[in-house]
């Protein structure tokens, strides 16, 4: 368990680059859609973005700690992402590596990376993925993408996932954020974030233990249920929380919670898992 492996990050921001194509392709703005395509419970049609509030976010941290503490789990690793776009346009290779560079700079890291590029037709990227401190791994890219009619946009992806430790969720989320919200400054654009945090709780607990510890979170949150997966080994309920700024559309409702609890006999855990917006991949 714990963090997500390299080939597996790797694929995940495929994937996002992936959807982000077919929805240009399909007449769709990126400003106006944004689905996770690792999103167990929403398809690339059910999961809509609706105008956040990406700068209020300093909260949400404590709110995942909190939350976590309540169903007595213990930290295992966390992961924040953030996107913002940069431009409305479609530009050279040559622009994304000087805009990779200035983050890495704001980021305080090296700059002589070996930067990998990628330069098609209708899309361009210049992205790093490396180990910045013991136990983070950090994913940098800035892509650029044009549907058929020559309309393009550029982005700005980081992503830092890694062991809790001893400094825990709050303290590494809010660090991450910080950081997240200088490189995004330059452009005078405002990352939007997507947490996902994970722990773990000695033992098995039975289905009705864990729908109580889902119950425990979503009130930590304030949660109404939206809809949910309630088996033997795992229970995964999708919520909206009027206390985490960012929503998205699920079954023509908000949601901006995932909260899922499976046992795993390898190592006789249950693990509890918090995302939001949505949680995603394999869990």
């Amino acid at each position: 368990m714990g963090i997500f492996g390299k080939e597996t990050r790797r694929a995940r921001y495929v994937l996002i680059l992936s959807l982000v194509l077919i929805l240009i392709l399909g007449g769709l703005s990126i400003f106006k859609l944004y689905a996770d395509p690792r999103a167990k419970s929403a398809s690339v049609n059910e999961v809509a973005r609706e105008g956040a509030a990406p700068g209020a976010v300093t909260h949400v941290p404590p709110l995942l700690e909190r939350a976590l503490k309540s169903v007595g789990a213990q930290g295992e690793s966390v992961r924040l992402e953030a996107w913002g776009v940069l431009s409305s346009t479609f530009v050279e290779i040559e622009e994304l590596a000087r805009k990779a560079g200035e983050a890495a700079e704001d980021l305080k890291l090296r700059s002589d990376f070996p930067w990998k590029e990628e330069n098609q037709p209708g899309f361009r990227s210049v992205s790093w993925e490396g180990e910045v401190e013991p136990g983070v791994v950090l994913y940098l890219s800035v892509q650029s993408l044009k549907d058929l009619s020559g309309k393009g946009e550029t982005y700005l992806l980081l992503s830092w996932e890694g062991s809790i430790g001893e400094r825990g969720i709050a303290e590494l989320l809010q660090q991450w954020q910080e950081q997240a919200v200088k490189v995004f400054q330059r452009s005078a654009a405002e990352p939007r974030f997507t947490y996902l945090v994970i722990g773990r709780i000695p033992g098995y607990l039975s289905l009705e233990e864990r729908k109580q510890r889902v119950q425990t979170v979503l009130s930590a949150f304030e949660a109404t249920k939206i809809e949910g997966l309630e088996e033997e080994e795992l229970v995964s309920i999708t919520a909206y929380s009027p206390l985490l700024p960012q929503k998205v559309e699920v079954a023509g409702q908000k949601a901006n919670l995932n909260v899922a609890l499976r046992f795993h006999s390898t190592d006789n855990t249950t693990y509890l898992y918090l995302g939001s917006p949505l949680l995603g991949g394999e869990y």
